[in-house]
């Protein structure tokens, strides 16, 4: 199966919005063992201090290549007090891409590599900031196929849109008068002759 971008391409002005974060540097091979006990850690902080998270957890991530540098977190409008890895940190005010991707998450790299196509194609110039929201995974469905993950990608231009002019407004025809009509020629009457002497 294809990767499914359910969504089309939006181009969104998100606000900066403070988080609760767990900084996390790993390697692509090792991501799946970190995350496990990272979200624990995130999540046994959220409960102990009441923290009231307004979003999904999501990877704010920095840096990809051979190390992978991101926070995992969730936006909270409470005050965050650091303990252990966990501190108060934030998500971006950017101008970002944003779609939403259907599937499991051994496919992301698709999806991603689908949505960056996507962006190129739609005229916009790419930055290397991105984040994934995971608003349904495990926790919420057992099949894979039906995770649901939203993926932003900020962007260092917009392409521009041209805006359609709108038609000329067309004159009222304006009445023609209607043609005064021609007086009949009247006959001249013929002279009369005077009688001979």
């Amino acid at each position: 199966k294809e990767p499914q971008v359910i969504e089309p391409i939006q181009i969104v002005k998100t606000k900066n919005e403070a988080a609760v974060v767990l900084p996390v540097t790993t390697t692509m091979s090792e991501l799946p063992r970190v995350m496990g006990p990272a979200i624990n850690e995130l999540m046994k902080a959220v409960k102990d201090q009441d923290l009231k998270p307004t979003s999904a957890w999501w990877n704010h991530y920095t840096q990809m290549g051979k190390t992978w540098v991101f926070d995992l977190g969730m936006t909270t409008s409470k005050k965050v007090k650091a303990t252990g890895r966990v501190k108060a940190g934030s998500l971006p005010a950017a101008t970002v891409a944003r779609t939403i991707y259907t599937g499991p998450y051994e496919r992301l790299h698709e999806a991603w590599a689908a949505f960056d196509d996507a962006i190129v194609a739609a005229g916009h110039e790419k930055g290397g900031e991105i984040w994934e929201v995971y608003f349904k995974g495990p926790d919420k469905v057992s099949d894979s196929e039906k995770f649901q993950t939203e993926l932003n990608r900020v962007l260092t231009k917009v392409a521009s849109t041209t805006t359609k002019k709108k038609p000329a407004k067309k004159k009222p025809a304006t009445k023609k008068k209607p043609a005064t009509k021609k007086k009949p020629a009247t006959k001249k009457k013929p002279a009369k002759k005077k009688p001979a002497k």
